[in-house]
């Protein structure tokens, strides 16, 4: 009896661990399919975001191609009697072969738009907007200037690009400013787009939401303390995974970011 005692509960013992290992072992593949689906995640949210910095940065490389061409050529433009309407019609065509420029225009010392590819624009002074007071008072030639977002002249919300003008003798004499309408970018987000919980948010470097796939974050302060878009502006890195709930929603996101600041372009901040 004490032996047949011994052989079941032997036997139970070993079902037992059999059972416990079966178990560990499950648990073990499951942690491991859920580290390795984390992995495919992260990489493939890192891969679409890399890919709408590669389809960007060309449109922001020909758009500051066209306005330095303007600065270029002005004074050719300017030395005929017909020069305003010369430069009118150059404006026009650039508008027109520049994906996602509404609006090209020119502004001297004063901020009085001088030249314009819509003329409804033409006299308009622009003076107190903040992109004028900044190339105005310290620009430099050198620098391409990324608009902040903001309610244009037109009613439309835009940011844009620009750049100094500079006077014979180096002085300020103007600028040049294109707008850049969110419409440009949002195909190009939604291309990336690969789940139906998938958001694709491009931000101006102070934080303001230029263009999403949710139109309600449009215009939204992610800058504040605390955000993801925050985190990673403070890591000081190029690219970063962050995890955790966003500050306007609440919801649990893993999000990876990019910073876009092509070395080439000189802009003085960049868009994430």
């Amino acid at each position: 009896m004490p032996a047949r005692r011994h052989f079941f509960i032997a036997e139970w013992l070993f079902v037992l661990g059999a059972l416990l290992t079966l178990g560990s072992y499950l648990a073990y593949s499951q942690y491991e399919e859920y580290l390795r689906s984390e992995r495919d995640e992260r990489a493939r949210l890192a891969q679409q975001a890399a890919i709408v910095e590669h389809n960007l940065v060309p449109q922001l490389a020909a758009a500051n191609q066209a306005l330095l061409s303007l600065i270029e050529d002005t004074p050719h433009f300017m030395s005929g009697k017909d020069g305003v309407q010369r430069l009118n019609r150059r404006l026009q065509v650039l508008n027109g072969i520049l994906p996602g420029v509404r609006v090209l225009l020119m502004v001297d010392a004063t901020g009085k738009v001088i030249a314009a590819n819509k003329t409804a624009l033409l006299g308009v002074m622009l003076s107190q907007r903040e992109w004028f007071a900044t190339v105005a008072k310290g620009g430099s030639q050198q620098t391409l200037y990324l608009v902040a977002p903001v309610t244009s002249a037109l009613n439309t919300y835009v940011s844009g690009l620009v750049r100094l003008v500079p006077g014979p003798r180096g002085e300020f004499a103007g600028a040049v400013y294109g707008s850049l309408h969110p419409e440009f970018a949002k195909t190009l987000l939604n291309s990336v787009v690969y789940t139906p919980d998938t958001l694709v948010t491009l931000v101006h470097g102070n934080g303001k939401v230029f263009v999403s796939t949710d139109d309600t974050l449009v215009g939204q302060d992610v800058g504040v303390p605390g955000t993801l878009f925050s985190r990673h502006r403070e890591s000081g890195q190029t690219t970063s995974l962050q995890m955790g709930a966003a500050k306007l929603s609440g919801t649990e996101l893993m999000t990876a970011l990019r910073t876009i600041h092509p070395p080439s372009l000189r802009m003085n901040t960049p868009l994430v």
